[in-house]
């Protein structure tokens, strides 16, 4: 074994000719599951591996690793540094994969579609926001938009206006402006983060990690304060600061950071207890202590999940009231589960929110720099954890014709982020876990006649009702929320086109799951052979 620090010259190998030497193999990349298993091999010079996971594959803490023989930082878990056991000199060290002019090593960006390149539904289109604050627009992918507010046209889209090194932005836009009346009016762009993706922050455990958060902004319009915010994913936790734009229809880089790291409720695994009292609704809902932390999830028979209901108050040492109402009636002795404020919801998936404030009323504020528990306070918030600051000035729903374009967003661990251009093809990778179609990329849904569609030929002649299952492109995170179907033909929803009778035909997505869906016709079709059934399709999950 050469063990040789210089890689060898670069070569085409021929099947039947010559012999591979180990210098060459030896500058092929490998892969390693888990940081636990790259904490057992030593490298040699130039050898490159691709971590799967910090402790799961896809966890957030995959990447690309380079061996440094004479590297001595400390192992922190693969944010930047791995140290293979029994060695004082020799790490395998995190690789930037993109634009990263810094020199810093980087650590993996946990938020899906940074660059906004993928808007697969309407691939440029504009979306409407509703605004009453319990409905959300989605664009580009993995990104949405949420207004409580008396302004008026509100839309959300993809735009080609980017900083340098990307080709796209979010754009949010303002049609008529309104003052901000209510305690609770705002807007803001954000993105639920899914526990598979940011468990390696490990948020609510006695090992959380401090983290960082990078981004492009161009403000029209409206200039001043606006304000960035953390939650988790119950709403009822979080942290906010603020960032200036001072100068509009500039493209600027804002950096916030360190975020400090949040073990709060590390320990307390979600428990149940029983009701000491028979209550109806409007009245509070009184159980015991034990255990409870003030932003804890309270859920049971009855008691409100939309918005959640929370332990708002310090807990005294006999019993806790929940100051939010309850739905129906809850007896005396009903079971009632308590989730401390870091469980993710088991429904979506959904461990926190990166969220950018554009507008918001005093009712949303909270204390800059800090982690904060607070109680919710009602319809159009969301939830009880802060999203501005009181330093809020730049109010984006005041002013007509207003816009913000927002790009290159990067969430990581550690003190500072740094931006990086993510891969292409590995970024539709990511994004295919939360959505994909059957359409080619750049071809909007819904497209009549579009190319590529999925295509089932019958064999024989009958009457009988098609059953076709379709696999996803890539396994999905979750059970996709919804599976649309489209007529390769006139692209209508709903509906496949039936070669035989040369007409679309109502369908339906059956049989769900994260590899794959089955397409049933509502009624039965007359075949022949030779006969094609042809549509596409949209998948999306709850993210």
């Amino acid at each position: 074994m050469s063990g040789s620090n210089v890689p060898p010259a670069l070569t085409v190998s021929s099947n039947g000719i010559g012999v591979v030497p180990d210098a060459l193999l030896n500058s092929f990349m490998q892969a390693a599951a888990l940081v636990a298993n790259l904490r057992s091999f030593q490298g040699i010079g130039n050898m490159n591996v691709w971590l799967c996971g910090t402790n799961a594959p896809n966890d957030g803490g995959q990447g690309v690793f380079i061996w440094s023989g004479s590297a001595t930082a400390a192992d922190d878990d693969g944010a930047t540094t791995i140290a293979p056991y029994g060695l004082l000199a020799g790490r395998w060290l995190r690789q930037s994969t993109g634009n990263n002019v810094s020199g810093q090593a980087v650590s993996e960006n946990f938020l899906v579609n940074s660059g906004c390149t993928f808007d697969q539904v309407l691939e440029g289109g504009t979306y409407t926001v509703p605004t009453n604050g319990s409905q959300t627009a989605t664009s580009p992918d993995c990104w949405d938009a949420s207004a409580f507010t008396l302004a008026s046209g509100l839309t959300l889209q993809r735009s080609g206006d980017a900083p340098g090194g990307l080709l796209n932005s979010i754009q949010l836009t303002v049609g008529t402006g309104a003052a901000i009346t209510r305690t609770n009016d705002g807007i803001i762009l954000f993105q639920n983060l899914n526990n598979t993706q940011i468990n390696s922050i490990a948020f609510g455990q006695n090992d959380a990690k401090i983290t960082s958060v990078a981004f492009w902004i161009k403000s029209h319009g409206v200039t001043g304060n606006y304000s960035f915010a953390l939650q988790n994913g119950f709403a009822s936790r979080g942290f906010v600061t603020s960032f200036d734009v001072p100068v509009a229809d500039v493209w600027q880089l804002v950096n916030i950071g360190p975020i400090p790291a949040d073990s709060y409720g590390a320990g307390t695994a979600p428990f149940t207890a029983n009701t000491t009292a028979s209550t109806t609704s409007g009245n509070v809902l009184t159980i015991p202590s034990a255990g409870i932390l003030v932003g804890a999830m309270i859920s049971g028979t009855n008691i409100p999940s939309s918005p959640p209901t929370y332990c708002d108050e310090v807990v005294s040492s006999t019993q806790i009231s929940l100051s939010a109402d309850v739905s129906g009636t809850v007896s005396s002795g009903e079971t009632i589960t308590i989730s401390p404020p870091w469980t993710f919801d088991p429904s979506n998936n959904i461990l926190a929110t990166f969220t950018l404030t554009l507008s918001a009323g005093t009712g949303f504020q909270g204390i800059a720099g800090a982690w904060q528990t607070t109680p919710p306070i009602g319809v159009g918030n969301g939830g009880g954890a802060p999203l501005a600051t009181t330093n809020q000035t730049a109010q984006l729903q005041t002013v007509s014709g207003a816009y913000v374009r927002v790009s290159g967003m990067t969430f990581q661990i550690g003190s500072q982020a740094v931006w990086e251009q993510e891969d292409p093809a590995y970024a539709l990778i990511r994004v295919q876990q939360f959505i994909q179609k059957s359409y080619e990329q750049s071809v909007a849904v819904g497209v009549a006649a579009a190319a590529t569609p999925v295509v089932w030929c019958q064999q024989t002649s009958g009457t009988f009702t098609p059953s076709i299952f379709v696999p996803f492109r890539q396994e999905m995170l979750l059970n996709p929320s919804s599976v649309t179907i489209y007529s390769a033909n006139s692209g209508a929803s709903g509906k496949v086109y039936d070669g035989n009778s040369a007409s679309d035909v109502a369908a339906t997505a059956v049989n769900i799951g994260p590899t794959g869906f089955t397409v049933q016709t509502n009624a039965p079709l007359a075949q022949a052979p030779g006969a094609l059934v042809e549509f596409q399709w949209l998948a999306e999950t709850s993210h």
